[in-house]
């Protein structure tokens, strides 16, 4: 089975600050396929919630830039359906969409903050261990 991977909104937002870095690097090989990323429609939900605050914006990066980004993400990415539901176990509603995505995907987490997912350890017989 190809290995499988949900991409943390952090790992996101680092790809639009630094465009050598490998944040951006992940994000382009989901991009073009070259790696299988999991999503979910609450998690592109999120992803575009988050790029959108003004907190996050970068200069040089225009809103059809940011659309261009996650749309890039869409096609050749798997769409995990959410069949398993559970009570929140992290503090961040937002781990939560990955946490879901990791679990109804099989796929592995690919994020900054492993300590955020360190709750959801009861979850690793499913799979689900962050990078």
């Amino acid at each position: 089975m190809t290995r499988r991977f949900v991409i943390d909104t952090c790992v996101i937002l680092a790809a639009i600050k630094s465009a050598k870095g490998a944040s951006r690097i992940l994000v382009d090989l989901a991009s073009t396929g070259d790696i299988t990323a999991v999503l979910t429609d609450a998690l592109v939900n999120e992803y575009e919630d988050v790029i959108f605050r003004p907190e996050h914006r970068m200069e040089g990066w225009e809103d059809s830039d940011l659309h261009a980004l996650i749309d890039s993400l869409l096609v050749p990415s798997e769409w995990a359906e959410v069949h398993f539901s559970y009570r929140p176990v992290l503090s961040d509603p937002g781990d939560e969409l990955v946490l879901s995505a990791a679990i109804n995907g099989s796929a592995d987490i690919v994020t900054f903050n492993t300590r955020h997912f360190e709750p959801a350890s009861r979850f690793r017989h499913s799979g689900v261990k962050t990078l």
